[in-house]
């Protein structure tokens, strides 16, 4: 079922209730239409308001082995990963603003998921298919190496994090079955382990994917309970940045879409594979509520939040000025129809078949 778009403003009423702020019970209904009040606006109220956060920031795999580094050098990382995709080196100074930007204001829950492959996952097309029929993928991303074909990240994301708290959870590990094969198996890992940094915002969460479905960050069943314990009532904004659009982006916004969460896609600090699974792709995000933003936007609304955090009540209700400045925003930006007006090009035209990828360097709202 298409889902309706959460700050679509449809009457001068709607507006006008924002606004003025009439009843939290209101606000929280006219922005997202999938709440339900099921349970009262004053439970919703004090539950975000002592958690503190005025929303998510995810960061898909922005590691090295897709970056096309020499398009942005830098002597730590002076080759092209083994899966550099054209366009990724354009956004890494993007990509490292908002990141930093989210780091150093400490007002969103920063979490970040990278690729960790396994030898069998490269051997096997039963333990991950991305390296063989239909994509024939290189290897890329591979745990514990070093170089262009491991799973580091990009080493101005490297720096952002010295010196702050990540909790790498992992995916899964090899295992030997009872028959002598090696199999993928899911490691143990309980996120109650870490409640204190679940609560603490300058805790970063590094979810790591492998195996089957590794596209999606939900193949690390540990992300869907962050989930739920970070925005149990589906309230706050979720931003999502990093590689690849039609791919690992795609898979973790329909993931929360389809649950009815509040995704907001910023597109220029992304970029797709293939123009044609890009072009699919943002079809089906968009029809169902994707909402699109620049990276010029976030930092300008992210500073300005920053900036008005004192003269919030303590520290606690800044989630309901975020929601209600982001409605405003939706109403006057250009960003989402842009992008739908884009797609319209008939580069971004559906795949004919697996593997049809289309045109390659595929950026959206890039300056001329």
């Amino acid at each position: 079922m298409k889902r309706p778009n959460a700050f679509v403003l449809p009457s001068d009423r709607g507006l006008q209730a924002v606004r003025t702020g009439e009843t939290e019970a209101k606000r929280i209904e006219f922005l997202n239409p999938h709440f339900k009040n099921a349970i009262s606006a004053t439970e919703v109220r004090g539950f975000y308001e002592r958690q503190g956060f005025c929303g998510m920031v995810h960061v898909t795999d922005p590691q090295w082995t897709f970056a096309k580094r020499l398009e942005f050098p830098n002597s730590d990382q002076s080759e092209d990963g083994t899966l550099s995709v054209p366009g990724t080196g354009e956004n890494i100074r993007t990509i490292a603003a908002l990141f930093g930007d989210v780091v150093y204001s400490k007002m969103m829950k920063l979490s970040m998921s990278g690729d960790s492959h396994l030898e069998v996952e490269v051997s096997d097309p039963s333990q991950n298919g991305e390296f063989h029929e239909p994509m024939n993928f290189p290897r890329h991303a591979m745990r514990g190496e070093t170089g262009p074909s491991g799973d580091r990240f990009i080493v101005e994301i490297e720096k952002l994090l010295e010196g702050r708290r990540v909790i790498r959870v992992p995916a899964h590990e090899e295992v030997t079955d009872s028959e002598g094969r090696i199999k993928l198996g899911l490691v143990p890992f309980d996120l109650d382990s870490v409640e204190g940094d679940l609560a603490d915002v300058g805790s970063v969460f590094h979810f790591e994917k492998n195996g089957p479905g590794a596209y999606s960050v939900f193949v690390n069943p540990r992300y869907q309970t962050y989930l739920e314990k970070i925005d149990p009532y589906k309230v706050l904004p979720h931003f999502h940045f990093g590689w690849c659009t039609d791919f690992c982006d795609y898979y973790v916004m329909k993931g929360e879409l389809e649950q009815g969460y509040l995704v907001i896609f910023i597109a220029d600090a992304a970029a797709g594979v293939g123009a044609k699974t890009t072009g699919r792709a943002m079809r089906e995000l968009l029809d169902l509520g994707l909402v699109i933003m620049s990276s010029e936007e976030f930092l300008a609304l992210n500073r300005k939040w920053y900036g008005s955090r004192s003269k919030w009540y303590g520290p606690k209700s800044n989630w309901s000025a975020v929601l209600n400045d982001l409605a405003l925003w939706r109403a006057k930006s250009s960003s989402q129809g842009r992008v739908v007006e884009e797609l319209k090009a008939p580069r971004y035209k559906d795949p004919e078949h697996p593997g049809d990828l289309g045109e390659t360097c595929v950026r959206f709202l890039t300056r001329p």
